[in-house]
């Protein structure tokens, strides 16, 4: 074999290795918890996904749970693990790194401190995630944990993450997370509160009782769905399965109500030390277990379920599969799922569902015949249908000034996978669905940047003109044919009798005149 040929098949190679090692990328994920900040080193090829490292060092920023402020010493611990945990990760070539902060840091006074102090000096970023996006990304550690199992995950069912400061409750409808909320009880903030009791015979009495309270507060906001499996996540909750004898090496651990039931009464009035050398644990171990136990015991018997399932996942599962080839990545949820989460907000809030829905697909059919107007994007498309879904949910508290009450309801709302800026954005579209038109006065408005008042008006224009089509509420006009012609806007709908959406489109139809400048008129079907 002549040199030449071994010189072709040699940068071959080496051509081939770079093509590999540019399909492997290696990633950080870091949870920064109440009591432990943990990190997953990892590398996809291609979509597979292995994980190199996981680390672990235990951190108290419990005084966040009582808004406190983290002292110096502190915020010198969470420097140095994460400039450790850099580090070890340097050394495997990681590319990417995400690095989140969930109660504890949202809570903290001076969690914004932290997180300059932390990006100034090691260029190091982290993002203190909101409730919503917790449960987002819980919600995707299950759906990979699924998939890679082949789990089914049918019906309608509920993730609780029973976390140190908060519980994350989650719906989730055919692998589609419909709706979140956030129950501030949290096993170390239920431990604190009771810290003065912790050497009374009462102690663990109050604790079962005020748990009690917990749980019934999390049911009810389960209460209008019909749930198939409770999935129940949380460090302790994955420990008492290990005691309850539970297979830890099943990816979906199934713990029957009635052995938790008989456990929970094993323990009863027995000193808390004795319980820790029966579970093979120090006190300070076992506290935590006091109440995520009887959250299960309450949640057994509260639901009349026979079994929970107990996923062997962590928030870091979540943020690895964010992390994947083809992911959307943080606080993003795609069209079906945010339409589905829009439709049970609007139910819950008492709108008429067919009516809801007819008003959005109007809005949809007009915003996709004007494209080559306002040169919006898909995601503009799906915050209008969510904004049309729910833009009489202000009815519920008051029918008099309901858009701006519908307004305060989104902005204040939980929702997972949107931005802020697009839950204000939705707000706005609704709050200008009916009324008047943004004014100086309007400070929320305002504040805003310009591009995405421009991308309001353009929406809530659109919006407006969806609304006035079904102003009787009985889905008369469901299609709708929009034609330029000149400086007019023609609205070509298959009814000849029109006399009320005329009045009704010529009263909202200002927006749209003022922001296309063109001339909005409705044209019934020709009479045969």
């Amino acid at each position: 074999m002549s040199r030449r040929l071994l010189g072709k098949l040699a940068w071959r190679k080496v051509d081939l290795g770079m093509a590999v090692s540019r399909r492997r990328q290696s990633v950080l994920v870091i949870d920064i918890g109440t009591t432990s900040i943990r990190a997953s080193i990892a590398e996809y090829r291609g979509r597979k996904l292995t994980i190199l490292e996981e680390i672990s060092a235990p951190v108290d920023l419990s005084i966040g749970l009582r808004g406190g402020s983290l002292d110096h010493t502190t915020m010198d611990a969470v420097e140095h693990i994460l400039v450790d945990m850099k580090e070890v990760a340097d050394s495997y070539g990681v590319s990417r790194v995400r690095i989140v902060g969930t109660t504890s840091l949202r809570e903290a006074i001076n969690s914004d401190a932290l997180v300059e102090r932390i990006r100034s000096k090691h260029d190091l970023t982290i993002d203190i995630i909101d409730s919503a996006e917790e449960a987002r990304v819980y919600n995707e550690g299950l759906r990979a944990l699924a998939k890679k199992h082949n789990y089914p995950m049918r019906g309608t069912n509920v993730l609780l993450d029973i976390g140190g400061g908060a519980t994350s409750t989650s719906i989730v409808r055919g692998g589609q997370l419909i709706f979140t909320a956030d129950e501030p009880f949290g096993t170390h903030r239920v431990l604190d509160l009771f810290r003065d009791l912790r050497d009374r015979h009462d102690w663990a009495n109050s604790i079962e009782r005020f748990t009690h309270g917990a749980v019934r507060m999390i049911l009810r906001r389960m209460s209008m769905y019909r749930i198939k499996t409770i999935f129940v996540n949380g460090p302790e909750i994955r420990q008492i399965a290990r005691l309850l004898n539970v297979d830890q090496q099943q990816p979906f651990m199934r713990v029957d109500c009635s052995v938790v039931d008989e456990w929970v009464k094993q323990h009863d009035g027995i000193p808390l030390s004795e319980c820790a050398t029966r579970w093979k644990c120090t006190e300070a171990e076992a506290l935590p277990l006091v109440p995520s136990a009887f959250l299960l015991s309450h949640l057994a018997h509260e639901t009349n379920a026979d079994h929970f399932i107990v996923p062997r996942m962590h928030l870091r599962d979540g943020l690895l599969a964010d992390m994947s080839p083809g992911s959307y990545g943080p606080q993003y949820l795609g069209r079906r799922e945010l339409l589905a989460a829009a439709r049970q907000m609007s139910m819950r809030y008492g709108m008429d569902i067919a009516y809801a829905e007819n008003t959005a697909n109007l809005a949809a059919q007009i915003f996709d015949q004007t494209r080559h107007l306002h040169n919006l994007s898909d995601r503009d498309r799906t915050m209008l249908e969510f904004a049309a879904w729910v833009h009489d949910i202000g009815s519920f508290v008051n029918v008099h000034n309901r858009h701006l009450h519908t307004r305060y309801i989104i902005e204040n709302a939980v929702i997972a996978g949107i931005t802020e800026l697009e839950k204000h954005t939705i707000a706005h579209i609704a709050r200008y669905h009916r009324r008047d038109h943004p004014m100086q006065e309007h400070n929320t408005f305002f504040s805003l940047p310009q591009r995405v008042r421009v991308q309001i008006t353009y929406l809530a224009s659109i919006l407006r003109l969806a609304y006035a089509l079904d102003v009787e509420r009985m889905q008369r006009i469901t299609n709708v044919k929009c034609v330029m012609r000149e400086r007019q806007f023609l609205l070509h709908v298959d009814r000849r009798q029109i006399a009320l959406e005329r009045w009704s489109v010529g009263a909202r139809s200002d927006m749209f005149e003022e922001v296309f400048g063109l001339e909005v008129l409705i044209i019934p079907r020709a009479v045969e």
